[in-house]
């Protein structure tokens, strides 16, 4: 498979999603300007009474792809969504940057789509809305960090 991968046009703040075979691995892919937002989410059985073991890690992630790279892109997550066994899970970032440091990434090691949908645009756009958990085995790899020194992003003049 390709990687897809999406250059850095401004050198703002932004969002950046980076998935992988594994961690270590080459990315499979590589979105940048794509990334509109993410909401992000540990959660609990609904009839919970006590603290429970079994937090689900969620996250929802919104944006739009730009025309170049769409038919890739949506292709990449219709076949991981499709996936089954342990071709299912991915290794994924998210990072919350801005020209100086990522202020923000989490880490899923063993991510996995749980819905995916996207919506065609007039504007030759296609939004998209990708829904993720985490292995629940492996919730004790989730990790967070936060205001670390910025990852160079490929087109940045910071590589």
């Amino acid at each position: 498979m390709a990687v897809i991968k999406e250059k850095l046009t401004s050198n703002d703040e932004g969002l950046r999603l980076i998935v992988r075979k594994a961690e270590g691995g080459e990315p499979l892919l590589d979105l940048i300007e794509s990334i509109g937002t993410y909401e992000f989410k540990l959660n609990s059985a609904d009839d919970c009474v006590a603290k429970d073991k079994n937090i689900m890690m969620e996250m929802k992630i919104t944006g739009k792809f730009r025309e170049e790279i769409a038919e890739q892109a949506s292709k990449f997550f219709v076949e991981w969504a499709l996936e089954e066994g342990s071709a299912a899970y991915k290794y994924l970032e998210l990072l919350k940057f801005n020209e100086v440091k990522t202020k923000k990434r989490y880490v899923l090691p063993k991510a996995f789509v749980v819905d995916y949908s996207e919506k065609e645009q007039n504007d030759a756009n296609l939004s998209f809305e990708l829904f993720l958990k985490e292995n629940k085995d492996d919730r004790k790899a989730f990790r967070v960090y936060v205001d670390e020194e910025r990852m160079p992003i490929e087109g940045d003049g910071n590589e």
